[in-house]
C-alpha cells in the first residue's frame, strides 16, 4: 500500500512538474516572439530612416520592408518584386557599396550568411547589382574604407 501511494505521489509530482514546464515554455516563447517583433521593427525603422533621405517612395520602402521580413523571418530572398526600385533622382547617389553595407548591417543583426545578404541586395536593389554575381558580392559585402553614405554599423538596433 505504501509503495502504491509513493508511485501515485511521484506521478502527481511529475504531472505538476510537466505543467510548470509547459507554462514556462509558453511564457518563454511569448517573450521571445515579442523580442523578435521588436528587433524586426527596429531593423525596419533603421532601413526606412537610412533610405528616406534618398527619396525612396513609400511603395519602395514597403517593398524593402517586405524583403526584410522574408529575409529575417523566413530566411529566404524574394526573387521577383512587384515594385521595381529604379536608380533615379537622389537614389543615384547610392552606390553598390552603400547598399551592400546596408544588406550586411541587416544580416549581421541576425547572424545570416553573407551569401544570403548578397542575394538580398541583388534581388531588392537589382538596378545596382545587375552585373554582379552573388559570389563576388558575398565576398565583398562589407565596405569600411571610402566615402559611403551607408556605413557599416554592427549595432543598428
Amino acid at each position: 500500500m505504501a509503495e502504491h501511494n509513493q508511485i501515485l505521489n511521484q506521478e502527481e509530482r511529475l504531472r505538476r512538474f510537466m505543467e510548470t514546464c509547459k507554462r514556462e515554455r509558453e511564457q518563454f516563447i511569448a517573450i521571445k516572439e515579442k523580442a523578435d517583433e521588436e528587433k524586426l521593427a527596429k531593423v525596419q525603422a533603421y532601413v526606412r530612416q537610412t533610405l528616406m533621405p534618398f527619396d525612396f517612395t513609400d511603395e519602395e520602402l514597403f517593398q524593402v520592408s517586405e524583403c526584410i521580413v522574408s529575409l529575417v523571418v523566413h530566411g529566404v530572398v524574394v526573387p521577383t518584386l512587384p515594385i521595381k526600385i529604379e536608380r533615379t533622382g537622389k537614389k543615384e547617389q547610392l552606390t553598390q557599396h552603400d547598399l551592400a553595407n546596408l544588406s550586411w548591417n541587416i544580416a549581421n543583426q541576425y547572424n545570416l550568411p553573407n551569401k544570403l545578404a548578397a542575394q538580398f541586395a541583388q534581388y531588392t536593389f537589382p538596378a545596382w547589382f545587375w552585373n554582379t554575381t552573388t559570389e563576388t558580392l558575398a565576398k565583398k559585402l562589407k565596405h569600411r574604407s571610402g566615402d559611403h553614405y551607408i556605413k557599416i554599423d554592427e549595432n543598428i538596433i
